[in-house]
């Protein structure tokens, strides 16, 4: 009798343990879906500003290279080059942009399909249901992971060619801000 008591008492844990793992898978899902989010947000606001400033930029470089300060000192292979190096930044962040904003296939703990439901839970009992959501949960859980790490460094590669492109920008303005006023 206190072999059954002492068994009953043990499945009881596990049920229990099971249920606080399961809580916490969710709120660890809910938390890569909000991480999944701020990347394509920052994603979208790295375009905005590599866009920007690559219209900056040529619309700089149209104006200060034709002066004629400008143009006496920096020949049009100058021109031609530093342009080049501005598409080429441009590219190279829509690229790692276009890597991030891929369409990935997120997975979620259960597949909402009937048949798939009728077969692997409803013959089952509450305690292995979680236990087998629990499982479901810990496997997507990490290949939801594997894909955000992926999209967070093409956004992060994205993020460094802006740095670059904002400081060529910078830079070519400040170079022919000297040659104008000098």
């Amino acid at each position: 009798m206190a072999e059954e008591v002492g068994s009953q008492d043990a499945v009881e844990a596990r049920e229990e343990t099971v249920e606080v793992l399961l809580a916490e898978a969710e709120r660890s899902m809910s938390r890569q879906f909000e991480s999944i989010d701020g990347l394509d947000s920052k994603a979208s606001r790295l375009f905005q500003v590599v866009t920007l400033a690559t219209t900056l930029l040529t619309i700089a470089q149209g104006w200060l290279f034709q002066k004629e300060e400008v143009a006496s000192v920096f020949p049009c292979w100058v021109v031609v080059g530093v342009f080049a190096i501005a598409i080429s930044l441009y590219v190279a962040t829509i690229c790692c942009l276009i890597r991030a904003f891929r369409v990935r296939v997120y997975y979620l703990p259960i597949k909402m399909d009937s048949e798939h439901i009728r077969t692997t839970y409803l013959s089952l009992t509450k305690a292995k249901t979680q236990e087998k959501l629990l499982a479901s949960y810990i496997k997507h859980s990490q290949t939801n992971w594997g894909i955000a790490d992926d999209k967070a460094k093409w956004v992060d590669s994205a993020l460094i060619l802006v740095g670059i492109d904002i400081i060529f920008l910078i830079v070519i303005m400040a170079i022919a801000t000297v040659v104008v006023s000098g």
